[in-house]
């Protein structure tokens, strides 16, 4: 018989619960005994897992009826019974009914409160596999050691754990009062000579790959435990059959990143240390959320969804239902009621995607980080069923970084003190049909768009030839009708496509010496090092600071060399899937290659860079993304007391 749910009270924040009951009487394997309770006046503790394939099931026995659960979820709970765990379990697949959606969104709702108030989190990253046995002993063994230099401020007394990495035998502590940091360098030159750490490469075999397989199992990027680790009283990891507490696990991490990214460069004999390891293999968006959650730092539903960070090689948080990927954050997020967003099944992925944005948009400041409207990267129609405007989030879990957008850095602001509206009256159905509706003013209409070329090898940019320039130069100098003749009414083009990223080092208040030598660098001009001024001198040499990248050779040739390499390859590499317009009024801009003859350039309230709007055939206009359009960077646009109207974009 299958197993049938009775309703849950809602007076008492009632819950379900399971635990084991060894009986000799079923027939099937796993025996659960299920109960209701209410969550204020019951102890409990909470399973965290990864659901996996939900058509992958096993059969159980809950209070004598079978019940269907996933394949992970049976693993799971088997080795929690050999490990003797005899709690009463809140296990969200089983203990929330999940065909009845009203209850679902209201078991959803209380998920805050079912992890903060459970005793402890089991943490279920799967059964052992790739050397995690190992990895989870060694970090078990350093983990405690970690935690005792929890408190010590490393970064001011780094320098004394480098000295005593470098010369172990004789440092001696001439402050005597570094007894503490004496010791956590002693406990760095231990790990650092783990020898199941050196010379290891990323093999199946090694430590190392061991450590680095535990941390891209599914389990760290699972939507939902971000939650249930952040407000977990304790979390308790447990892989196969072995266990750890998250706390002992994240401290040995911690040590073990330090050691691989900045120690192990203090000595010849600790460089092999950790090969295997990428750069950011301890990185986990879960754990970090916890951090932040102890530290009373308040998080903010896009600070999980969207940042600027290095992308690792996995994924940084998924979800079976896509809808989860907001309502499995809103029990930990700090900003729901200005936001609000409500967990509700009924409504489809795009509808969830849509309010959320919409939400981002119209109440996020403009401080740097948050998600905005120009963050969204524009795509192609018709590549899914989301509004022009509205980001797949499904693929900023994957990807996360999905462009370089032009204000990065915040350094423009094209509508400065434009009094926002109030939000724009809308309709109950803007959510439904896609319609984000802005007050704003158009700038001008574009007219041209330079056409990428392709790359083509073998060319000799050495001298000033239209023939002979780099492919992308090239084009440049055709679509712009430049010469071969140099001079200074072209700085602007190359303010077009290097300010957005260096903006505080090439702008329109730069020196004739500095214009001169970038015009120089970017049309692949020779430069005669013995006329080079000290102004311009300076300025190759801040380059080479900022890029903290020094040539091999010490010498003006070589960093003249290596800052015209790399200021042209910077500018390909954050330009890559960017283009040039020119607009009827002669204006000259940098958007993405999506850009069209007839794109209009808009500046909307409360946004503080030009964005691209197409025109519709039905009315209202497609989102076409953000640009920098030169001379309307900080304002200068609204001197001439555009005209305001509202926008629709669908």
């Amino acid at each position: 018989m299958m197993f049938l749910y009775d309703p849950l009270s809602r007076d008492d924040s009632g819950i379900r619960l399971v635990r084991f009951h060894e009986t000799s009487g079923s027939v099937l394997d796993l025996s659960l005994e299920l109960r209701h309770a209410s969550m204020s006046e019951t102890s409990y503790s909470a399973l965290s897992y990864v659901w996996g394939d939900v058509s992958d099931t096993v059969e159980i026995s809950v209070n004598g009826s079978s019940l269907k659960i996933g394949r992970n979820l049976h693993a799971g709970l088997e080795q929690l019974r050999e490990n003797g765990v005899r709690d009463w379990l809140w296990i969200d697949s089983i203990c929330i009914q999940q065909s009845d959606l009203d209850e679902k969104n209201y078991q959803v709702g209380l998920m805050r409160d079912i992890f903060s108030n459970a005793d402890r989190v089991y943490s279920w990253l799967g059964p052992s596999a790739n050397k995690s046995d190992m990895a989870m002993d060694f970090l078990s063994r350093i983990g405690p050691i970690a935690m005792k230099f929890e408190g010590l401020n490393i970064q001011v007394r780094d320098e004394k754990v480098i000295a005593y990495l470098k010369n172990p035998i004789s440092y001696k502590d001439s402050t005597g009062d570094g007894g503490d940091v004496l010791e956590y360098a002693r406990f760095i030159h231990d790990v650092l000579h783990e020898p199941d750490l050196r010379g290891k490469t990323h093999t199946h075999r090694g430590l190392a790959a061991g450590i680095q397989s535990l941390m891209e199992r599914d389990y760290w990027h699972r939507i939902w435990i971000f939650q249930e680790v952040a407000l977990a009283r304790e979390v308790l990891i447990v892989c196969g059959t072995k266990t750890m507490p998250l706390d002992i696990h994240e401290a040995a991490l911690k040590v073990i990143h330090h050691c691989h990214a900045r120690y192990r460069f203090q000595g010849t004999e600790m460089r092999d240390f950790g090969k295997g390891l990428r750069g950011n293999f301890s990185y986990n968006l879960a754990t970090q959320t916890r951090t932040w959650k102890l530290c009373g730092h308040e998080i903010h539903l896009d600070s999980l969804l969207y940042h600027h960070m290095a992308p690792t090689d996995r994924t940084f948080y998924s979800a079976t239902d896509p809808r989860d990927i907001v309502f499995g954050l809103l029990g930990v997020t700090t900003d729901n009621d200005l936001l609000g967003i409500q967990v509700d099944y009924e409504a489809s992925m795009a509808e969830v995607f849509t309010a959320t944005t919409r939400a981002f948009i119209e109440n996020n400041g403009r401080y740097r980080g948050s998600y905005k409207l120009d963050s969204c990267v524009p795509k192609e129609p018709g590549v899914d069923e989301l509004p022009s405007w509205v980001p797949d989030w499904r693929e900023m879990g994957e990807k996360w970084n999905l462009g370089d957008l032009i204000n990065m850095s915040m350094l423009f602001d094209a509508t400065p003190g434009v009094t926002v509206p109030p939000v724009v009256t809308r309709t109950s159905t803007d959510d439904s049909l896609g319609i984000l509706r802005r007050h704003g003013c158009q700038v001008d209409i574009i007219t041209e768009v330079m056409q990428p070329q392709k790359e083509v090898s073998g060319k000799d940019c050495s001298v000033i030839d239209l023939g002979n320039l780099d492919p992308r130069v090239r084009s440049i100098c055709e679509f712009m009708n430049l010469g071969p003749e140099i001079g200074p009414g072209e700085d602007y083009i190359w303010r077009v496509l290097l300010a957005p990223h260096w903006y505080r080092r090439i702008n329109a208040s730069m020196s004739e010496d500095i214009a001169t030598l970038i015009r120089n660098i970017m049309r692949q001009s020779p430069i005669d090092i013995d006329i080079l001024t000290p102004e311009q001198k300076a300025f190759i040499q801040d380059l080479r600071d900022f890029w903290n990248k020094p040539p091999k050779v010490n010498h003006i040739s070589a960093e003249l060399e290596d800052a015209r390499r790399r200021l042209q390859e910077d500018e390909k590499l954050f330009n890559y899937d960017r283009t040039l317009f020119k607009t009827t009024k002669d204006m000259l801009g940098l958007g993405y290659n999506m850009v069209r003859p007839g794109d209009l350039v808009t500046l909307l309230w409360g946004v503080m860079v030009p964005i691209i709007l197409r025109p519709r055939d039905g009315g209202g206009f497609t989102y076409v993304g953000d640009a920098y359009v030169d001379g309307i960077m900080h304002g200068g646009f609204l001197e001439t007391k555009p005209v305001h109207k509202e926008f629709e974009i669908y």
